[in-house]
This record gives structure tokens, sequence and C-alpha cells, in this order.
């Protein structure tokens, strides 16, 4: 009696989480959607300062870390923004934003771009219980990047869009970045536990996460990459197992994943209306977006 036990485990936590993911339902005043909640919280997580894991251990260790609290998942700064899109990919086709509204302030005296980019992808995969461990039939394949300009394309079966990028480079894989910071070894850094920069490579997961600082760019790719003026944009590729591809044949049907994709730019330095800033431009380029309607209106995330 009278005593403090700790112990740690998902037997605590699930209540914790349920609680929350109850609160954020009952705050966002839209249709009830489990993959926007799932993707807020995941979104949210950090690590506790005093963990010290490689980034892999974090992950099979601690997942994405501890969701933030509701006030702060629902509510941006008025130096970063955070937009979702909600979707649905089907076989055979692909998502892709040419020019993704990247904030201009965000370039250095020196003419690179910098902030720190968090971006989670949620997915309902095809899944087939009697493949073992490959329990997971589909993955989405994420690219967000820059590229130099948009030119003509052939339009195929597979690529209907008659415009495209030269060559999108993808800032989200770890070989773009210093080793010390893909390893996780510069703990002086601050934002080392913030860090999530793994190479999912084949790995079929309906879950991924990257926090990414462009200034950890090696300095050849950050001369490659960020140098401006430089374009953005993003593409989403639905992947599938042969399995599926062969099983959805014989029975006829078509495969999909249903997906949420949050992208948050940050200025890492606080200086510049972030928010205000790719609001504009979300306009200026024709997006059609709207903001997540909440009980209390105040800064939120931006659906596109």
């Amino acid at each position: 009696m009278n005593h403090i036990y700790d112990a740690c485990g998902t037997s605590f936590s699930t209540p914790r989480i349920s609680a929350l993911l109850a609160g954020l339902s009952h705050e966002i005043e839209e249709e009830f959607d489990p993959l926007l909640l799932k993707a807020l919280t995941i979104h949210s997580a950090r690590y506790p300062e005093d963990v010290r894991l490689t980034q892999i251990d974090r992950v099979k260790l601690m997942g994405y870390g501890i969701p933030d609290n509701m006030s702060n998942i629902l509510y941006n700064s008025d130096h970063e923004i955070t937009l979702i899109q909600s979707d649905r990919l089907v076989k055979g086709k692909y998502m892709e934003i040419l020019e993704f509204p990247y904030p201009e302030s965000l370039i250095d005296d020196k003419g690179y771009f910098y902030g720190d980019i968090t971006v989670t992808l949620v997915a309902t995969p095809v899944l087939f219980s009697g493949n073992g461990v490959e329990y997971c039939q589909s993955d989405i394949d994420v690219k967000f990047g820059t590229f130099d300009e948009i030119e003509e394309k052939e339009v195929t079966k597979s690529h209907r869009n008659e415009y495209g990028p030269d060559s999108l480079a993808n800032i989200l894989l770890p070989d773009k970045y210093r080793s010390r910071s893909v390893n996780n070894s510069d703990h002086d850094n601050p934002f080392v536990r913030e860090r999530t920069l793994l190479n999912y490579g084949k790995k079929y997961q309906p879950v991924k996460k990257w926090r990414v600082n462009l200034n950890e760019l090696t300095p050849a790719n950050k001369e490659k990459y960020l140098k401006s003026p430089k374009r953005w944009g993003l593409r989403l590729t639905g992947v599938y197992r042969d399995f599926a591809e062969t099983r959805a044949g014989l029975e006829r049907t078509s495969l999909y994943q249903d997906f949420c994709l949050m992208i948050t730019i940050k200025d890492p330095n606080n200086h510049h209306m972030v928010y205000n800033e790719v609001s504009q431009l979300l306009e200026n380029r024709n997006f059609i977006h709207s903001d997540i309607q909440l009980r209390e209106t105040i800064q939120e995330r931006i659906r596109v």
C-alpha cells in the first residue's frame, strides 16, 4: 500500500492512446477518419530526452515515440505548417505534385534551402494472413525532394501525365545525409533525439515516418539538391507483391490502398512566418485545400 510502481508495456500505453484518439476525434468536426487520427498521433510522437539508441533500435523498442498532447497535435505555430493528403491509391496509378509549396523564406544567405521536415504515412495495406512474413502484401513508396525543370513526358499506360519532373531527388533517403546523422552518433546535436532517418527499402510497412534537418545533408548533396533555384515535388506510388496481383487477377478485383500523408515544414530558427507563406502559395498555385474543421478554430492543419 501507498507505493508507486514503475512498469512499461502495451497494457499501460493502450488506455492513454485510446483516450488521446477519442479526444482528437471529438475535437475534429469531420467524418470519422481512423487513418487521420492514427497519422496525427504518430506524426506528433517524440522520444524522451535521455534515450540514446540508434534509430533502428529506437523504432524496434519504442516505435515512433510518445505522442504529444492534443493541443500541440492539432495546432501549428506561425513558424511551421502541416499539410495533410488523404486519398485512395489504385494499382497502376500514382499521385504526383510538381509544384509543392516549399516556403522560399527558408533559403539561407548562401542560397540553400533549409528547414526541419517531418513526413508520416499511414496506409491500409492489402493483407493475407497465410503468407507468413509476407503477411503485408502492399506498400506505398514515398519520394519527396527537389528537381530542376518540369518537362514533357511520353504518355503511357502507367504514366498518364504528359508533364513530370526531369529528375526528382528523394531527400528522405539516408544516403543523402552525413554518416553521423544516419548513425545518431552526434549526441551533442539537439536535433538527434528528433531525427528519424530510416531506409525502409523493400520492407512493406503500412506506417512510415521520417524527420530530417536539411542542414545535415552532405556538402555535395546540399550543393546538388538544395541550391536554389529548385522546384519541390512529391510522388506516391503503390507497390504490390506478386501473390496479391495474381490473386486479384483470378478474383477480378482491383487493388488499392487508402492512405493519409502528413508533411510538416518548420523553420528551426523560428524567424519566418511559414504558415502564412505556404497558405498563400497554396492559393497562388491553385491547390484545392481546406483547414481541418475543429470545434475551436485557431491555426490548424491543412488538407490538400
